[in-house]
């Protein structure tokens, strides 16, 4: 093998490593997207959980509130001026 044969040896190697490269940059690119993806998947679940849980400890009072108004409303409307 004289010194010609082994530089394009040399530079067929470059490339396929080159590219082995390219393509293990990609891969890994895809897999840090991915786990990104569920990340944010699990911040929505907790999320949506976290609504739950707050929908849970505030529908009761958030009714006793809208109960009260209800019950404001109605004597308010039912009193007439000359009720005094």
């Amino acid at each position: 093998m004289n010194n010609s044969d082994r530089i394009a040896h040399l530079e067929a190697q470059i490339k396929a490593l080159k590219a082995e490269q390219s393509e293990l940059l990609r891969q890994q690119t895809k897999i840090e997207v991915d786990k990104w993806h569920g990340r944010i998947d699990d911040l929505a679940v907790q999320m949506h959980l976290g609504a739950m849980e707050a929908d849970e400890k505030f529908a009761p009072i958030f009714e006793k509130v809208r109960h009260a108004w209800d019950e404001a409303k109605a004597l308010l409307d039912h009193k007439r001026p000359d009720d005094s």
